[in-house]
């Protein structure tokens, strides 16, 4: 759509996107009213599913996908995935062999600690994440 490649246009490069006729503050509005319709959507069809409401309900849902387009690299689409994938794995195997590896000390109610981790040592030892960043820097 006309509104899609305008949003591209203003993500890649505002200047260019409004020297080439692009009203850049209609598009930024547009962008941030497209996306509080998702989250509300998506809050309501969670809200309708599980019959209750609370204001904490995403947020360790929210917390893990930053993780995941850290591990992935921000503004890479693909990398973001593979890291939301990897991070599943991790967790999953964390969870099941942190009983195992401690001795009963602690359980799989621990396995948001393996996200948190991957995320730090990202942070740490590869900053731009695993693929890098697809995001060019201006001269």
């Amino acid at each position: 759509t006309s509104l899609g490649r305008a949003m591209r246009a203003v993500a890649q490069d505002s200047s260019v996107a409004e020297l080439m006729g692009v009203n850049i503050n209609a598009v930024i509005a547009w962008t941030f009213a497209i996306g509080a319709f998702l989250g509300a959507l998506a809050g309501f069809m969670i809200v309708g599913y599980y019959g209750i409401g609370h204001y904490t309900m995403g947020f360790m849902l929210g917390l893990k996908a930053f993780t995941a387009a850290v591990l992935g690299g921000i503004g890479h689409m693909r990398g973001a995935m593979v890291g939301g994938l990897l991070l599943g794995v991790i967790e999953a195997l964390g969870a099941g062999y942190l009983g195992d590896w401690t001795h009963g000390y602690f359980g799989s109610n621990y396995k948001d600690v393996f996200a948190f981790m991957v995320l730090i040592l990202v942070l740490v030892v590869h900053p731009q994440g695993l693929w890098g960043t697809l995001l060019r820097e201006k001269v």
